[in-house]
């Protein structure tokens, strides 16, 4: 499973360090990385959200979106139960 935000420590508005959900989202579908993996797209950002699910639309099927509010407790109830929001 692969876990998306769009902003990947750089606040609403700016860029993270490394880049942002959407630039992950690229270089995956671009090299077509893990294809068949689940790839759960957790932000906030609705239009960043929307971004991310069109660059993989193409080369990845198994995509979903959680709001990021419910995603610990979603996959608590699927068998996670370490999880917890840091």
């Amino acid at each position: 499973m692969i876990c998306l935000d769009n902003d990947l420590g750089g606040g609403s508005y700016l860029r993270g360090k490394y880049g942002d959900g959407i630039d992950v989202a690229k270089y995956t579908a671009e090299k077509k990385l893990h294809t068949d993996t689940l790839i759960i797209v957790h932000t906030c950002n609705t239009v960043g959200g929307d971004n991310i699910i069109a660059a993989l639309a193409n080369t990845h099927k198994n995509v979903s979106r959680i709001p990021h509010p419910y995603l610990v407790e979603i996959l608590a109830k699927v068998g996670k139960p370490g999880l917890r929001e840091v």
